[in-house]
């Protein structure tokens, strides 16, 4: 492991100025700024599709999301200016409960048969408030990795002590770093798989008025200043804000397949902060989930419900399901640390329906005396390839449709 860093980075930033990632952002001018953001722009919609006109790619939520375990606290802005670099060490579950969010940005060398996986760069990031200095804004950021081949900067070029995320590693500019090699056990959803410590540094930011920059209006450039990386308003996005039990993608891989549910977030009408939950099965120990199985996680009106498939020789926690076994369906409310079972058939249905089909499954489910529900593939569509299903819950009138990243599938 290569020993933590501690930079101090003064970053002038002006509202507005390219390289801000706002609705009010202003694309570079120069040919080759118009050109690649143009090229993003179209392989992103060949490979997600439109956004949706209300996408705001994370920079417009206020409330952590991330999923906390019971008895996690996090730290005040005064604890995490006495911690100084060793705000590394903190866990994912204190990162957040602390304010952190995670941002992840994709360089703009992409096309529709690239990886786009979303880990040219990877960093957490908290406004200190109390840290302020007047005229300033300060940021703390935990930089986790890159799988980058480009020079990926944070700050523009006026601004003193920016850095290049390759140097802050200290490693040459075609080397990945934390995004190749064997992915470790999960740590509450966030995957490490790291061959170099996260760097911790301290970034300064001048005010601009009475508001405060959001985290996702940090700057950030590909190739010197060339390329000011953006997220707009219903626009594809080259960066995003989640949480930090986000689990940035190996090298290779495409977003798409780490996180079915993301092209379902990048069209759906009312944005879902936390696709990245769509299978989130590893803190639910003491849930009263009969012999196991596996949960998919939906909202509505307010409330979380659990989805659990088992399927009898399949193991807990598989996405897989075969056509050829029944599926037994269980539902639950949840609240808080408790799940209570929702009984199915009468006020409460569901339907699971192959991605794009809506007549596979139609009419393949019946409800059960014990107020759970099982499918059980026709005949005609045991050979078909059901990936991924969409799942419709029906609760007491109000319903819910999701993209799950299930698969039905035969022989499996």
């Amino acid at each position: 492991m290569k020993k933590s860093l501690f930079v101090m980075a003064l970053v002038t930033m002006a509202t507005g100025m390219i390289g801000c990632s706002s609705d009010n952002d202003v694309f570079n001018s120069s040919a080759i700024g118009q050109n690649a953001h143009e090229d993003f722009k179209q392989a992103f919609l060949e490979e997600f599709g439109q956004p949706s006109a209300n996408q705001d790619w994370g920079f417009a939520s206020v409330q952590s999301n991330a999923r906390t375990r019971a008895g996690e606290t996090g730290k005040t802005d005064e604890e995490l200016i006495g911690m100084g670099e060793n705000i590394v060490n903190l866990t994912v579950d204190e990162l957040s409960a602390s304010g952190f969010k995670r941002i992840v940005a994709e360089d703009l060398a992409v096309s529709a048969q690239s990886d786009f996986d979303y880990n040219d760069i990877v960093f957490d990031a908290k406004h200190v408030k109390n840290a302020d200095s007047e005229g300033w804004s300060t940021f703390y950021l935990i930089v986790r990795a890159t799988g980058a081949h480009k020079q990926i900067f944070v700050g523009d070029e006026e601004a003193e002590g920016r850095f290049e995320v390759h140097e802050l590693f200290g490693v040459e500019q075609k080397t990945f770093v934390n995004t190749v090699g064997k992915v470790k056990e999960k740590d509450n959803g966030a995957y490490w798989a790291e061959d170099h410590d996260p760097v911790f540094v301290e970034l300064k930011v001048k005010k601009t008025g009475t508001e405060e920059p959001r985290l996702i209006d940090i700057p950030i450039y590909v190739d010197n200043n060339a390329l000011p990386l953006t997220a707009k308003r219903g626009e594809p996005a080259e960066k995003l804000c989640v949480d930090c039990d986000y689990s940035w993608v190996v090298e290779k891989t495409k977003m798409k397949k780490w996180y079915p549910q993301f092209e379902h977030y990048t069209n759906c009408d009312e944005p879902e902060y936390s696709w990245w939950h769509s299978y989130y099965w590893d803190d639910q120990e003491t849930e009263p989930v009969p012999d196991g199985g596996t949960g998919y996680s939906i909202k509505l009106n307010g409330k979380e419900y659990i989805i659990v498939f088992k399927q009898e020789n399949h193991p807990d926690g598989t996405k897989q399901f075969s056509t050829y076994l029944p599926i037994h369906i269980f539902a639950y409310e949840k609240s808080g640390n408790t799940k209570t079972l929702l009984p199915l058939g009468q006020e409460n249905t569901i339907k699971v329906l192959c991605n794009g089909d809506s007549g596979h499954f139609s009419r393949s489910i019946s409800y059960n005396t014990d107020e759970t529900a099982t499918l059980v593939t026709p005949d005609n569509e045991k050979e078909i390839y059901h990936a991924p299903v969409t799942i419709t819950l029906n609760v007491g009138g109000s319903s819910v449709r999701v993209k799950s990243d299930i698969y039905i599938r035969p022989n499996y």
